[in-house]
């Protein structure tokens, strides 16, 4: 949950009249990431806009992300995840948890 969350599960419901699945929320942040280092260099040039990928954190529509020099991600946008009951739960990070991990054997 954030500030833009909100405005972006509303807007894709009301076209897809569903909720946003992991990969379509995540793939949509990496657009809003482009989007920003695009606007802010004012350039298409690759090594200009990963550049500037590599020295910001931004803050999306899932979490804030930051990338290292090599693009990895680095932590700040890591949840752990597991499906309860059929139903996505966050499990950690605690301030972002919504469930509790639960262990099986």
């Amino acid at each position: 949950k954030n500030a833009t969350n909100p405005a972006y599960v509303e807007a894709y419901e009301k076209t897809y009249n569903e909720r946003p699945t992991y990969n379509a929320a995540h793939s949509y942040a990496r657009w809003q990431i482009l989007e920003k280092a695009v606007t802010e260099t004012k350039s298409l040039d690759q090594a200009k806009v990963r550049d500037y990928i590599a020295s910001n954190s931004f803050d999306t529509v899932v979490c804030p992300m930051k990338y290292n020099q090599y693009g990895y991600s680095v932590p700040t946008d890591t949840i752990v995840g597991q499906y309860q009951d059929g139903k996505p739960v966050i499990v950690w990070p605690k301030d972002q948890a919504n469930g509790k991990f639960i262990l099986r054997h």
